[in-house]
């Protein structure tokens, strides 16, 4: 038993329709300012997954690594690119963190900004020129605070240094 052929307009409906479906997604997809149908899922430089910020500005996370820099909620330590010490007669600390999180620079810079000086942080300059990157530097007895602030596709790094001031020559 043989079956009828399928009318040529038939086969011509079913293509457009999937055509135009598979369009549909793909343009949804590439709207400025939507994520379209599929979630975008970010992971920092050692692996670890960035959650989506759950709201508008930054806030503090209560866990910070360093008591008197926080860190913002969402934002992880990457630890491959990640020193710090202490001297032991002077207790002055070397440090160099890195955290990485979803935000833009713009967030990153006015949360530090806005929270440092309740630790006791002076800001004494900063660099804002380039919206892609900002530096911060602040000072606190006898260290010194840099705070080198990138983003680059939907993530920002944050390059936290603090060393000793150096002695006037």
């Amino acid at each position: 038993m043989m079956k009828p052929a399928a009318k040529p307009h038939s086969i011509w409906t079913a293509l457009c329709l999937v055509g135009l479906l598979v369009v549909t997604v793909m343009v949804g997809g590439c709207r400025p300012g939507t994520q379209g149908p599929f979630p975008v899922v970010a992971y920092s430089d050692d692996g670890d997954l960035l959650p989506k910020p759950s709201g508008a500005g930054l806030v503090m996370s209560p866990d910070a690594e360093i008591p008197d820099v926080p860190r913002p909620v969402g934002f992880v330590g990457v630890p491959s690119k990640s020193t710090s010490s202490v001297d032991p007669i002077s207790g002055i600390r070397t440090v160099h963190h890195v955290y990485q999180g979803r935000s833009n620079t713009q967030d990153a810079a006015a949360y530090f900004r806005r929270n440092l000086d309740d630790f006791g942080w002076q800001l004494d300059g900063f660099d804002n020129g380039d919206p892609r990157a900002t530096l911060q530097s602040y000072a606190k007895g006898p260290e010194q605070l840099r705070i080198a602030i990138t983003g680059d596709k939907g993530i920002t790094t944050m390059a936290i240094t603090i060393s000793p001031i150096a002695p006037p020559q």
